[in-house]
């Protein structure tokens, strides 16, 4: 059974791009709609994509990445070509003071000790009045996120969120919250037993398999859905503005 599940996964990898991989994982897909809302009247501005990886987001966004991963940013450097991608670190970014109108900060800061240094360095490099999408694991919701592979921190609340933002003269102007009821469920079926030690590359095979069939659509729909129920999830997409 193991050596047929490694046989199917390799068939099945070859049959699509690490690219169309990326979008269709489900929670990565609503995210992207969430800021995609956020920053709906916000073109034409210059982009700074922290923590990039392989450059999906700051393609939609024709950003400056930066990661610290050089080979993910070599990879992307060939992909795609309008963006512009740097090796850097999100505690020391390697740009000049107010360098950009908009910051995306995705998934980055649950993966560091200390936030802190973080949000200097975004106050730094960011505009007057310029944005900042912050999107990061929630405590705020009734179910709490497991802890991920490569997670310092568990999650945050929102409130610990404006704790850290406030002294560097950002307001939050809004936030979403996904990963609620259904979509948890999906959420810690299709992502995080992905990433455990001791699941079966059989079992890994399936899952991956269903994410990425032609029930994609349904389970977005679902995923959308659970959009509209009153009560936090346990993702958030933030919107914060510096203030003039």
């Amino acid at each position: 059974m193991k050596i047929l599940g490694k046989l199917a996964q390799k068939v099945w990898w070859k049959s699509w791009s690490y690219e169309k991989m990326y979008y269709h994982r489900l929670s990565k897909k609503i995210r992207i709609d969430l800021i995609n809302g956020m920053l709906a009247n916000h073109e034409n501005r210059q982009v700074l994509d922290i923590g990039c990886g392989a450059g999906f987001i700051s393609k939609i966004y024709n950003a400056v990445g930066v990661d610290v991963k050089a080979d993910e940013l070599k990879w992307a450097s060939k992909q795609f070509g309008n963006c512009k991608f740097v090796v850097g670190q999100a505690e020391k970014l390697p740009f000049k003071n107010q360098t950009f109108d908009t910051v995306l900060c995705v998934e980055v800061v649950e993966h560091l000790d200390d936030g802190k240094l973080l949000y200097t360095e975004i106050d730094r490099v960011i505009g007057s009045d310029g944005v900042l999408i912050i999107s990061t694991p929630s405590l705020d919701g009734i179910l709490k996120p497991p802890k991920m592979l490569g997670h310092i921190k568990r999650g945050f609340t929102l409130a610990e969120i404006e704790k850290e933002l406030s002294p560097h003269g950002f307001r939050v102007l809004d936030v979403k919250y996904y990963n609620k009821i259904f979509s948890y469920g999906m959420w810690v079926l299709f992502h995080h037993l992905l990433f455990l030690d001791g699941v079966s590359p059989t079992l890994k095979f399936i899952l991956t398999t269903i994410q990425f069939s032609p029930l994609f659509p349904l389970l977005y729909v679902i995923y959308r859905a659970d959009l509209c129920l009153p009560v936090k999830g346990a993702g958030m997409v933030i919107k914060a503005q510096k203030e003039k």
